[in-house]
């Protein structure tokens, strides 16, 4: 028995079109034997995380011999490869295949590949269709296999119905979603440039100049403690990384902020709701949170305490990295708890010193580049020391001018949304149009 027949399934349904399953349309996973090769010839290799699973397509085709494809998945030019393994799959990682080298290529086994059977259907069709959010919804609600290793069965996959409209017909469809997707991509490649140029502008208006970060390699022969005579916090002897303006004074963080500061909840009940913020609730692209999520402060014991206007500061790798910094809004009764992953930093004088500008300051990506030089700790759970973060020295203009300052780099993220809310939009309108097509 496979449940994946007997659990909620989305299929496609057309009013004029005749339904079949792919299976009836394509191979999945065709056999290659990259035909007229040697191997020591190239192919192109493309693992999971060169998938861009926004656009559905290849950033970049790697190279490899033919020789190393053992263990791969094999594919040719114009394959589809759509990815069976979660959240990969629910996140859109699918893409044909073009302009391989020598027109073949392997990659990630966690690959289905797809290739029509006949010339009667377009691959680009069948791509656009399994990309479609409920086609991948209810793939996710069919997942077989343990917890870790759960996969899209073959099976499932090979079942799923789509209409069969004729070629013309499906060549409009591709061309329209297409153009919306092109559009879409512009959009987005506008909206990163604006996010990129949000640390130039930071670090001209603060007369800034970013020095080089050297990396240096130090090997002791001694134990340490038998040197300096106390703990080593090896933070505190490396290279240290400032960002030193020409026109401001600067300061140390740990002169102008409380560093996990106490919150007081004495004025509410046990049962009283406050906010939520997991790290995964925090948009690292924005540097916002996405939701807030109740829960009551008897619950709040095992997680780090902040109160409204708090920024939260990721200390661990790679979310520290990737930016996932937020400033604690609109909290329910004024408090939060999150991740205790986060450092929680408050101004101590908010006529000096203003939460958002420090924010700015530490989201730009070469003041993360420098703390990750700091981490402590095993690999997979390295961290930014505390001692690391409060020394580091910034600017500090006139509150005024940090309001300037803020204010700006809001409306860039502002202009960044609207662009990228535009292209969602431009593909929305013409899935409704796809789809008027196929039910018509």
């Amino acid at each position: 028995m496979d449940i994946s027949f007997y659990q909620k399934r989305f299929d496609y349904v057309s009013n004029i079109f005749p339904l079949y399953s792919l299976s009836q349309l394509l191979y999945v996973n065709p056999s290659v034997n990259f035909n007229g090769l040697s191997p020591d010839d190239d192919i192109s290799f493309v693992p999971m995380e060169t998938i861009d699973e926004i656009n559905g397509l290849i950033r970049d085709k790697r190279v490899t011999k033919v020789s190393n494809a053992k263990g791969f998945i094999r594919f040719a030019d114009n394959d589809l490869l759509w990815s069976k393994l979660p959240p990969c799959m629910q996140n859109g990682k699918s893409a044909i295949a073009r302009n391989l080298i020598n027109g073949y290529g392997c990659g990630s086994r966690e690959f289905y590949v797809l290739r029509p059977k006949e010339n009667n259907i377009l691959i680009e069709y069948v791509h656009y269709l399994l990309r479609d959010k409920r086609a991948l919804e209810s793939a996710k609600n069919i997942f077989g296999g343990s917890a870790g290793q759960q996969r899209v069965s073959i099976s499932y996959l090979k079942s799923i119905k789509i209409p069969l409209p004729p070629l013309e017909v499906q060549k409009e469809i591709v061309t329209l979603y297409n153009k919306a997707q092109n559009e879409r991509i512009e959009n987005n490649n506008k909206a990163n440039k604006i996010l990129e140029s949000i640390d130039e502008y930071l670090l001209a208006s603060l007369n800034v100049e970013i020095p080089t970060i050297k990396k240096k390699e130090v090997n002791f022969k001694l134990d340490i403690a038998d040197v300096i005579g106390n703990r080593l916090d090896v933070s505190y002897y490396r290279d240290r990384f400032n960002l030193k303006s020409s026109t401001y004074d600067n300061k140390q963080l740990s002169d102008i902020v409380y560093l996990n500061p106490s919150v007081n909840v004495k004025h509410l009940d046990k049962d009283d709701k406050i906010s939520f913020i997991p790290m995964e609730n925090i948009n690292e692209v924005y540097g916002e949170i996405n939701e807030n999520v109740d829960m009551t402060v008897s619950q709040m014991k095992r997680f780090t305490k902040f109160e409204e206007g708090d920024l939260l500061w990721t200390k661990i790798s790679p979310c520290m990295q990737n930016g996932k910094t937020a400033i604690a809004r609109n909290l329910t009764n004024g408090i939060g708890c999150g991740s205790t992953e986060f450092y929680v930093l408050r101004p101590i004088n908010k006529d000096i010193i203003s939460v958002d500008y420090i924010y700015c300051i530490l989201r730009i990506h070469k003041v993360l580049e420098a703390a990750q030089s700091s981490f402590v700790g095993l690999a997979g759970q390295q961290r930014v020391p505390s001692g690391y973060i409060m020394s580091l020295s910034i600017p500090i203009p006139p509150i005024a001018k940090q309001i300037e300052i803020s204010s700006h780099v809001v409306e860039m993220k502002n202009k960044v949304k609207q662009l990228q809310q535009k292209g969602s939009e431009l593909i929305e309108e013409a899935q409704q149009k796809i789809e008027e097509i196929l039910l018509m």
